[in-house]
């Protein structure tokens, strides 16, 4: 599989909201997903960054080549 590339779309369920999934909370829920871009890839160490910005605010989150599966 090849790199993703800077600049493409991607979207995912980001690990800090797995922390409010309890659905009597109300605040955010597992399956609440975010929608932003790549930012950085680092091919050598084999992972890549995502942002995004919702209503909270900005988020990013890095994850591995190999599971970039769009």
């Amino acid at each position: 599989m090849s790199a993703p590339e800077v600049g493409q779309p991607w979207s995912w369920v980001p690990t800090a909201f797995s922390a409010f999934s309890d659905k009597t909370m109300g605040i955010l829920g597992a399956t609440t997903r975010v929608h932003g871009r790549i930012i950085y890839v680092n091919e050598e160490h084999g992972w890549f960054r995502a942002e995004a910005t919702f209503t909270g605010g900005v988020i990013r989150e890095c994850f591995p080549i190999t599971g970039a599966e769009m």
